[in-house]
Order: structure tokens, then sequence, then C-alpha cells
């Protein structure tokens, strides 16, 4: 539940960003001054639209979760976490993606910081094709997988979707399309 209302802290922003990127949205004099210098690709590091705080604290809490959730648990033959799991091998996929295209190359870590000696580490560095090369093998196990519901049925992003993202802004055109094509004719 704390990935998800992380989640929805950065919701707006991602979609506003996208516009911007997009040239779908018209900026005037009445525009907000942050919205403006992204439109004019004008990056100052205080413009609230850009803030990777928020996107680090989603992926350190998905860290965290990750490390220590145990997904041997079973109940009647079911592994009883392996969907939350899933879930959040994609929400922390689905974050570093968004962080690389905005960012290009960013610190990449997948343990948890939780301390301030491993908040001072000198992470690599990396960009959309190097974290892809990571996060596509971590993902392919669990894309069929069924995603937990809580509030929305799309609460978190789908993990096909994550993965063909992936493969797309990593240049496998190929494998994008099947996976693409794959996710629009088995969901609604």
């Amino acid at each position: 539940i704390g990935v998800l209302q992380s989640l929805r802290q950065i919701a707006d922003r991602y979609v506003i960003l996208g516009e911007v990127r997009g040239d779908l949205i018209e900026i005037n004099e009445n525009t907000k001054t942050s919205l403006r210098n992204l439109s004019e690709f004008n990056f100052e590091d205080e413009n609230e639209y850009l803030k990777v705080k928020d996107y680090y604290a989603i992926i350190n809490n998905c860290n965290y979760v990750l490390a220590k959730m145990d997904t041997t648990i079973s109940h009647n033959n079911e592994r009883v976490m392996i969907d939350e799991y899933a879930a959040l091998v994609g929400v922390r996929a689905w974050t570093y993606l968004q962080l690389a295209i905005n960012h290009g190359k960013v610190p990449f870590y997948l343990n948890p910081i939780t301390t301030v000696a491993d908040s001072e580490k000198d992470y690599p560095k990396m960009d959309v094709t190097e974290i892809a090369a990571v996060m596509i093998p971590q993902l392919i196990p669990y894309v069929d997988y069924d995603l937990p519901v809580f509030t929305h049925r799309y609460a978190y992003p789908p993990l096909q979707l994550v993965l063909a993202d992936y493969y797309l802004w990593s240049g496998d055109y190929a494998n994008a399309c099947a996976t693409y094509l794959d996710f629009m004719t088995t969901h609604e």
C-alpha cells in the first residue's frame, strides 16, 4: 500500500511530463514557470516536476520489500505473496524507466538503502539501455502473474507493458512489437 501511495504522488507529474514532452499542451503567459521551463527545455534543480527524490523513494521501498518478502509461503499449494512480489518488480522497473527517460544516466541500485553509509555509496550511473539489460531478465519470469487488485484494477503497471517499453527503449523492436501485440490480444 505504501508503494502505491508513493506512485500516486508521481502520477500527475508523469502524465504532465509526457504531455509536455509530446508537445500536447500549449504554453502561454498564464502557464506556471515550472511547466514553461519544461516546455522550453530549461531544467532547473527545483522544478516540481523533476523531483528524483520521489522516484527513488519508490525504488528504495520496492527494494526493501523485495529483499524482505518471503515468496515461499504457501497456502493450498499456492505461493501467497508471489503476485505482490511480481507487482513490485514491475513498479521498480517502471520507476527506473521513467527516471532514465527523463534524466538520462541515473544512479542504479537493487539493494535497499537502510543506513547512512548505504546512502553515501557511489552507485553506478546507468542509462535506459543499461538498465534494460538488468530489468528485462527480472521482468520476464513474472509477466504472466496476476497483479494484485486493491482499489483499482490497474493500480500497478502491467508487467508486459513495462517489459515491452524496455524492449522499445533499448532498440529491440521485434521483441517490443511481439510483447505489445501479445498484451493487446490477451487483455481487454
